[in-house]
């Protein structure tokens, strides 16, 4: 249980709480176009060669993605989203029809599945002003969620600046199995978040960004499969019941050339469990065929504290509060990654877009991972 989580954050950051992954200058209907659908299957691949001691923290994960956002009207513009995960990994047992917690899996898939799904509508209330809100959906083996947000966007009439403001609610329900096979009954999680942005237009060739994300969290914060060993004993991870996550991140995008452009960034985190990251990032954008294929290198530097509550293996005691979970500790990672976007290309048609990537990261704990995405767009 807790796969898509982890996941998460092994592929963007233990501790930030919104994708800080480079975007590109090259510009799709992601941006702002309406009337088109995405698909997209990622792979997800995390070996362990160090890491926590006294677990295999490998995983993997086969992950297909559908994007749907139609123009329902003048003013109305949907946003459609199904997302599912089929992860394996150390907490997920090798039996065909079971898993690591007892839950009865199909023989067709390799490991725990994952769905999520979300709905969402905005309205265009003038050309400076755009307001909305979604519901997501998503459950897996012992956790379900259920989440809802509202998001406002506003433009001065000048046009180059754009203020972003989101809340989104959190509101999970667990079931406690822990990794000694027992069962603790059921309890609660609750996220809470807001996050305030800021995009200014510099010049014909700067576009700059900041965003911030506070994030209130509440409720059962440990990971039940996760166990601590010290002390000559293994028991379970217990953490605090409440935590406050604060992020921030900045970038900017340079047009260098007509066909090159750069993009710089940086980010930094902190929480109230003791725990400051910081995120160093650059992607390069280079246009090598014109309006047919977009190269995109990009490399992402990561690091990181552990929190107060991190326990060594070679404690002597063991506190009311513990956990050695790899992604709690202190590390460093490297993350290159290379893209390509083929767009209007003769044999894509006008209105297709395909795009396929990699990333690999390495981490100074031995749990190197990579990525592999491939997409496809059609504007309708």
């Amino acid at each position: 249980m807790f796969q898509l989580a982890l996941v998460h954050a092994l592929a963007l950051s233990a501790f930030g709480a919104q994708d800080f992954s480079p975007s590109s200058v090259h510009r799709t209907a992601t941006d702002g176009d309406r009337n088109y659908a995405r698909i997209a299957f990622n792979f997800y691949d995390q070996k362990d060669h160090g890491g926590n001691p006294n677990k295999n923290d490998s995983i993997r994960v086969w992950e297909p993605v559908l994007l749907v956002v139609p123009s329902m009207s003048d003013k109305w513009t949907g946003k459609f989203k199904l997302q599912g995960d089929v992860i394996a990994s150390s907490t997920v047992g090798t039996d065909a029809t079971t898993t690591a917690s007892g839950a009865k899996r199909s023989p067709l898939l390799p490991g725990e599945a994952f769905f999520r799904t979300e709905a969402a509508a905005f309205y265009a209330w003038s050309d400076q002003l755009t307001v909305g809100g979604g519901l997501i959906y998503s459950t897996e083996p012992d956790y379900k969620s259920r989440g809802v947000y509202l998001q406002s966007t506003f433009d001065l009439p000048s046009h180059n600046d754009t203020f972003l403001l989101k809340a989104t609610g959190f509101f999970d329900a667990l079931d406690l199995n822990f990794f000694d096979d027992t069962s603790g009954g059921s309890d609660h999680r609750r996220t809470l978040a807001l996050g305030p942005g800021w995009t200014h237009i510099f010049g014909p060739g700067t576009v700059g960004m900041i965003n911030w994300d506070f994030t209130s969290q509440q409720g059962f914060l440990a990971t039940p499969i996760n166990s601590v060993k010290a002390a000559g004993t293994e028991v379970r991870e217990i953490l605090p019941d409440s935590r406050i996550r604060n992020a921030i991140h900045a970038r900017v995008r340079q047009l260098m050339s007509p066909t090159w452009a750069v993009e710089p960034g940086i980010g930094y985190y902190h929480d109230s469990w003791g725990a400051t990251a910081w995120n160093f990032e650059i992607t390069s954008t280079w246009e090598a065929r014109p309006a047919e294929l977009y190269v995109e290198p990009s490399f992402r530097f990561h690091t990181q504290t552990a929190v107060d509550y991190f326990v060594p293996d070679s404690a002597a005691s063991i506190p009311e509060f513990r956990t050695q979970d790899a992604d709690l500790d202190k590390y460093m990672s490297g993350t290159f990654g290379l893209n390509f976007i083929l767009p209007h290309t003769t044999w894509t048609g006008e209105y297709s877009e395909f795009n396929f990537g990699a990333d690999l990261t390495w981490r100074s704990d031995g749990l190197d991972s990579f990525t592999l995405t491939v997409g496809y767009m059609w504007k309708y």
